[in-house]
């Protein structure tokens, strides 16, 4: 995969498609390319208006929070009273959902800006 691949079409840049291109850069980040410049790379090329440390901590977020929201998940880790599934899934999903927010956001400055 390369950050070529992960760019849509400027006819069809919706937040899903955005959204759906993040939530690949990410994977393709978890998944452990050897070299992980091209990822960072990407993330900074596609959130360029916002400070480094932002993209870097949104990214983070959203990284972490997808598969979690996905269900990989080992509750056994956690202790009994932290274990609720639905909560742990729920607590996830806001995580991704504030991450695109920002990164997509951001994205759409930077393209108006540009």
């Amino acid at each position: 995969m390369t950050a070529a691949t992960l760019a849509p079409a400027a006819s069809l840049v919706t937040r899903g498609v955005l959204a759906q291109q993040w939530e690949r850069l990410a994977l393709w980040y978890l998944n452990g390319p050897v070299d992980d410049a091209p990822v960072w790379a990407a993330v900074d090329g596609l959130a360029r208006h916002l400070p480094e440390e932002q993209r870097t901590n949104w990214f983070e977020q959203l990284f972490s929070a997808l598969p979690v929201r996905d269900g990989d998940v080992d509750m056994s880790a956690l202790p009994l009273d932290e274990r609720d599934p639905d909560l742990i899934e729920q607590t996830a999903i806001e995580a991704v959902d504030e991450a695109l927010d920002h990164l997509i956001t951001t994205q759409n400055l930077s393209r108006e800006q540009a």
